[in-house]
């Protein structure tokens, strides 16, 4: 299945403001969120995210590492924050089947590493899980 993508940089720049000063993000139009308004969203998160996990994983601000050494870290990155928002994704899907409860506790914690094929082991929050429970 393609999708098509629509890309503004005006509301790219709209959606990194909002994200930089914690201010509440609207549809681009009306009270309606369309397919292209999510996918920019996610991107424009996605992008905040990697910065956060760059900064935490490699102790330095993003924007200041060499181009090239940006992109050696952005996989390892990016393979980890991919699982991230697959994990979200598929448990906010839970929660709308009424299958959440089921698991986890109203807040769960996982650690998702991808090195070596992804490995989610349950910090808090998972039920039946040895060290999982709260």
């Amino acid at each position: 299945m393609a999708i098509a993508v629509r890309f503004s940089k005006a509301r790219a720049e709209y959606l990194l403001g909002c994200i930089a000063k914690g201010e509440a993000i609207r549809p681009e139009r009306g009270n309606r969120w369309t397919a292209a308004d999510l996918l920019a969203l996610a991107g424009a998160a996605a992008g905040a995210v990697a910065e956060h996990l760059a900064v935490k994983a490699h102790g330095t601000d993003w924007t200041k590492v060499p181009r090239e050494h940006q992109e050696a870290r952005w996989s390892t990155v990016r393979a980890d924050m991919l699982a991230g928002i697959e994990w979200c994704a598929s448990t906010t899907r839970m929660v709308r089947d009424g299958e959440y409860d089921q698991q986890f506790e109203p807040t769960h914690m996982v650690t998702i590493t991808t090195g070596g094929g992804t490995k989610v082991p349950p910090v808090a929050g998972v039920k039946g899980a040895a060290g999982g429970g709260e």
